[in-house]
Formats: structure tokens, sequence, C-alpha cells
């Protein structure tokens, strides 16, 4: 017998992705089949006597769980049955927080809509009714889905633009940074403008190993360039050098003295990566402006948002003498709000002597990583 999977939605975008679900089991009939309202009750029936029986013959939910779903009926209606029936729910957030979530479907796993928790779900579930997943129509179901779920942020506010839409409230905010809403990948998202990345480098937007993060960072990065945001990345590089000083010694210090023996590894896996980036920002072709600058001492870490509008932001990290320092406060000013120390910060990052020494990545060399 197909394993009978119920899907239900609250709006317009969740109707669209409950179709490209249904889309994607139909491929595997007879092993599973998706249900969902709109398509499946014939016009004329009796529609509340054939959702019943849907419910009630249900082995698994997909459930859509918008900002619309909090205060639709159905969608209440048929969460609440499937989760007396289903030992678990399959909750997928659409631009809402968990914290939506009504207390009676908390206790279910709810995860946000995103690629690769669908394409689990999807294989996961079409390997277990005994179909074999194709991994092509996988990855096409996730784009299409994916493509649905960016219009539908566009048109809300998503949940890290109401963090920082709370933020911009404050003239300043601190956070233990291992905390912070204000990470990098939220920073790249609410940016409209222009985006400065100083000394944000040497260990979670590069490295390799941290679970696609990497390609996460690029990947939002290459949208906002796409949509005409300017970005600049600076970072620490030993073949710059400032009044004669090479710039190996401040690497070499600061390896030393920030208690950090990986410091020089980790900078060339993120020159290694940069370059990379560089080369396929090169080949693109991209409405924003990309660059990328070796500097000879980075001495905090600074990200910059929109520095030419009222919404713009300096999220500051001072460095500690700890190489794993997650636990450091970060210091949010808002320009509309701390305008005067904004500007202070503002200015040095355009007007320090020590900004005449940052070095285009081509200046650098062909082979920048090798140091």
């Amino acid at each position: 017998m197909a394993r009978r999977i119920f899907i239900s939605w609250a709006d317009q975008y969740g109707k669209e992705i409950a179709k490209q679900i249904r889309r994607y089991f139909d491929a595997y009939s007879p092993h599973v089949s998706a249900f969902f309202s709109d398509r499946d009750i014939e016009q004329g029936a009796g529609w509340r006597e054939s959702l019943v029986r849907e419910l009630n013959v249900a082995d698994d939910s997909f459930a859509i769980f918008s900002q619309e779903a909090p205060v639709s009926p159905w969608f209440i209606y048929e969460a609440s049955a499937l989760s007396a029936k289903l030992n678990k729910l399959n909750i997928f957030t659409l631009g809402a927080p968990e914290v939506m979530v009504p207390p009676s479907l908390q206790f279910h796993q709810s995860k946000p809509m995103e690629y690769h928790a669908l394409s689990s779900y999807l294989e996961n579930t079409t390997s277990t009714s005994g179909a074999t997943p194709d991994p092509a129509r996988t990855d096409e179901t996730c784009k299409r889905v994916m493509a649905i779920v960016d219009r539908y942020l566009e048109t809300h506010v998503s949940p890290e633009a109401a963090r920082w839409a709370d933020a911009s409230y404050r003239a300043l905010t601190i956070y233990r940074q291992e905390k912070s809403p204000y990470d990098l990948e939220n920073v790249i998202k609410v940016a409209h403008e222009s985006i400065y990345l100083l000394a944000q480098n040497h260990y979670y937007m590069t490295e390799r190993s941290k679970r696609g993060a990497r390609e996460r960072v690029w990947q939002l990065l290459t949208d906002k360039l796409r949509s005409g945001v300017d970005v600049q990345i600076v970072a620490m590089h030993p073949r710059t050098s400032f009044n004669g000083t090479p710039g190996q010694l401040p690497c070499d210090v600061w390896q030393a003295y920030m208690a950090a023996p990986k410091f020089l590894e980790h900078l060339r896996e993120c020159w290694t990566t940069l370059s990379e980036w560089w080369t396929e920002y090169r080949k693109g072709s991209f409405s924003g402006n990309l660059a990328i600058l070796g500097a000879f001492f980075l001495p905090i870490s600074i990200n910059i948002i929109d520095p030419d509008r009222d919404e713009g932001f300096i999220i500051m990290s001072q460095r500690i003498a700890q190489e794993a320092n997650a636990s450091r406060p970060q210091l949010i000013f808002s320009r509309k709000y701390e305008p005067k120390v904004f500007e202070f910060y503002w200015h040095w990052l355009n007007n320090s002597n020590a900004n005449a020494s940052w070095e285009g990545i081509e200046a650098l060399g062909p082979h920048v990583a090798e140091f």
C-alpha cells in the first residue's frame, strides 16, 4: 500500500510549495502519494468528509507553517488532527520563527524551510516508502521551493529583519557573540546598499569544514552582488607592508599574543577561499562591486552595513587573547540613534593611516594564499 502524506498549507505561497511537494512524490507512485486539499478534493464533493477521510488514512505529514498559519482555522484543524494521529509531525517554517508555533504543536520537531532540510526529508521519505530517490529530481524540487521561499520573504517580515527592527530602537546592544542574532549570515541578509567585512574571515566565513557555511556565505554574497549591493572584504595578509615594516610581523605577533597557534593556517585557508570567490566574481555578471583587500593589521573585527542609510549599523567585536573566543561581546552601533559613535568608527575605516597599506587581491600576486 502506498505511503500517504498529508500536506497542510495556509497561504498562496504555501499552496505553491504544496504543489511542488505533490509533484515530487507523484514521480514515485505507487510507493508514495501526497494529498493537499486544493487539488485532490473533487469539485462538488463533500469536501469536509473528504478532508476527514484523508486525515484518517495519512501515514505522514508535511506542514508548511507560514506567518499566516496561526490565524488559519483549517491549518490548525489539520495540524491538530495529524498531531493526534501521528507520533511525528513534520513542520517546516516559512518565514516564521519557532516561537510562532502553537504550544499544542511545539513538541513536534520544526525546522526552517531550507534546501538541506527539505532535501533530507524528501529523500528519506522516498526511501522509507520503498522507492529509490533521484538526486536530480530532489535538487530540482528543492530549488523550485527555495525560489518560492525567496518570493515569500520579499513580501513578509523575516525573522532576521524582525530582530534587526527591534535593535534599531537601541543605540548600543551588547551580546555574547555565540548567542548574537547579528551573525554573519544575517548581517548579509539585511543589507540594502553596501557591506564591509573587516577581519570577519579567519574561521567561520571561509573554513571548509564548517558544514557548508563557506558555501552559504558565498551564495548570500553573490545574491546581494546581483541585486546591486557593494561588498568589501578586508583580511590581514603578510605580504603587505606599512612604513617599511613587512606584514609578516603583525601576523606573527597576532599568532603569539592572541594565543592563536593556527592563525596563519586559518589565514591561508581564508585567502584560498577569497581567491576562489574573486575568480568566480570575475567570471560572473553582477550589478554590485566586490573588493577584496589585504591589510597590514586589523586590531578589531568590524562589520558595517549600509553606512549611507539611516538604518546603517556597525557591529564590532574586540579581540581577546583566546583562540576560541565566541564568548566575547559584540557592540552594535546604530547610525540613526548613535550618530557620533557611528561616525567615529566609519571615519576611522575611511581615514586610518594604516588603510594606505591595504592592497587589492590582484596586487598581492597570483599565489595569494602561499605565504
